[in-house]
This record gives C-alpha cells, structure tokens and sequence, in this order.
C-alpha cells in the first residue's frame, strides 16, 4: 500500500511495505493527479491506494526486512 502526502513545500510517496518514501517532481505529481483525481481537490491533504501505476514506485528497507525483495 501506499500513502501520498501533500505537504506545503512538496509531495511525498510513502510506501507501507518497505518504509522507502519519494519527493515527487512536477511530472510525477501531474501523472499522479490524473491517475487519482482525488488528490487534486485541495481539501484533501492525502490519500492511500493499493497500487501506483503512472510513477515509478519506491523502495527502501526498514529495521526487520532486510534482505526481503518486495515486488510491486
């Protein structure tokens, strides 16, 4: 799963598997408006989805996966 942030100075992509997080580019977060319409009204500060598909997803480890390939 995944958790994107609006946050005043950027967006961020969290994901809950690995921990690994992104900054998201302005080309990034266009494809993400367009994928999830969602995160365009500006009330909203955030969102959860099961998958990514307009973005490269990110990666990253936390203290207890090592060494676990995680697939998206």
């Amino acid at each position: 799963m995944y958790i994107i942030t609006k946050y005043t100075n950027c967006w961020m992509v969290l994901d809950t598997v690995t921990g690994g997080t992104k900054s998201l580019n302005a080309t990034e977060k266009e494809r993400i408006k367009n994928e999830f319409k969602l995160i365009s009204n500006p009330e909203v500060h955030g969102i959860q989805v099961e998958q990514i598909r307009s973005i490269s997803t990110v990666t990253g480890t936390y203290p207890g996966n090592e060494g676990i390939e995680v697939k998206s």
